[in-house]
């Protein structure tokens, strides 16, 4: 009877050893950064003179008139795929950001513009939000002096050290 009853101690730590290492073998892993980087198209839009709509795949652009701005679109693209964009409005100072493709990878972003009040940069660090849906979408509606200059960089990676495009715009 003891080697029956060791026989299934044996049996059922080996199982449950199975079972532990299945289970975090079949883990998802985090995201991986796109390897290459996507590739970004820049579109940028003087805003004095416009209301201005730009296409895409999901919402399109559109940039109210705002003397004195400008706008940018930022089309992050991968082997075809449109799989993100960022967007600075001018007219009351918003950035969207939006992750376009449920691959389990994303972008994250830096905007920034020196505040001339007390001397310091002014910066916000920004990723589209990571969910089950086919599209991500974020905003920040900021409060930015008009004419300033806005510094926006892309990274593929949340540590940012993975420097993918940087590009500037008007609030």
């Amino acid at each position: 009877m003891k080697n029956r009853t060791l026989g299934r101690r044996v049996a059922a730590a080996v199982t449950g050893a199975a079972l532990v290492a299945g289970s975090v073998i079949s883990m998802t892993a985090p995201a991986q950064a796109y390897n290459p980087d996507p590739s970004v198209k820049s579109i940028k839009v003087n805003t004095s003179g416009c209301g201005c709509r730009l296409n895409d795949p999901f919402d399109d652009t559109y940039f109210e008139k705002d003397a004195g701005g400008t706008g940018l679109k930022m089309e992050l693209r991968k082997d075809g795929w449109y799989v993100g964009k960022v967007e600075f409005h001018p007219a009351d100072e918003i950035l969207y950001f939006y992750d376009t493709r449920n691959d389990g990878d994303g972008y994250y972003g830096i905007l920034r513009w020196f505040n001339t009040d007390n001397n310091r940069w002014v910066t916000i660090y920004f990723a589209p939000p990571s969910t089950s849906k086919v599209v991500d979408q974020d905003h920040y509606n900021l409060d930015i002096p008009e004419g300033k200059k806005v510094y926006i960089e892309l990274y593929d990676n949340s540590s940012r050290t993975d420097f993918i495009k940087s590009a500037t715009a008007v609030a």
